[in-house]
């Protein structure tokens, strides 16, 4: 077998910044097949490239052995909607908020995602929604108690809704929701001026995109049941 060196990487990622098809496919010099070789001292001074010649062995097979780079932390941090889904069901299993401490702490949680969903990576968004995390949200909103519905938590429990909607995918899977427009109308009977605001705005939202403005009919149409209000739009501000 004949060896002529390529180069040093500082590290097995740096393995993506090769030239496949230019740099290496280059220097086959009419030979029939051509594999790079690790000769592998990582994570000590690097790993040196080697081109070889061989009649063995083809790139492709040997680029599926190589080893695989960890790129994320646990499912347990809270790089993931793993946490804080855990977090937010652990808060429907209470009966009821006690102290103001036990509403800021709730609430820094779901704020917390409210960000995450808004700034993390959209791979954060594709596993939450795998997660069904808008279930999740919704069951929430159905079934938090009076105290949970006049907080901040229902404010930021809104606000992680309008963050999905800001995104393309999570917009998707809302409007896709049979119940989600009519789930989340029924948070304008709280008190609370600013979460009948933020619930007003995700409704403007809908009413943009096609079939929009008839989901928001009907959600305020079950709006009125839902508050045995005489009219349609007869909300309290």
């Amino acid at each position: 077998m004949n060896v002529t060196n390529i180069g040093i990487l500082d590290s097995l990622s740096d393995l993506k910044d090769l030239d496949w098809d230019g740099d290496i496919k280059k220097k086959q010099t009419g030979l029939n097949l051509l594999i790079v070789c690790l000769i592998s001292t990582w994570p000590h001074n690097g790993c040196e490239i080697q081109e070889c010649r061989s009649e063995s062995f083809t790139l492709h097979n040997l680029c599926l052995g190589l080893p695989q780079i960890k790129e994320q932390e646990e499912p347990n941090s809270t790089s993931w909607p793993d946490y804080y889904l855990d977090q937010i069901n652990a808060m429907m299993t209470l009966v009821s908020t006690s102290g103001e401490d036990e509403v800021a702490n709730r609430t820094k949680v779901v704020d917390s995602l409210k960000t995450a969903l808004r700034t993390q990576p959209m791979k954060f968004v594709m596993r939450f929604l795998d997660l069904d995390g808008l279930s999740v949200l919704l069951n929430f909103l159905e079934k938090m108690d009076y105290e949970t519905m006049e907080s901040p938590i229902h404010t930021s429990v809104i606000g992680c809704i309008k963050a999905l909607m800001n995104n393309s995918l999570g917009r998707a899977n809302v409007l896709a929701h049979p119940t989600s427009i009519n789930i989340i109308s029924q948070s304008m009977i709280t008190e609370n001026i600013k979460t009948k605001i933020a619930v007003l705005e995700i409704m403007g939202g809908v009413c943009l995109v096609p079939g929009g403005h008839k989901k928001v009919l009907d959600a305020m149409c079950h709006y009125q049941q839902f508050a045995s209000e005489r009219t349609r739009f007869q909300v309290r501000f």
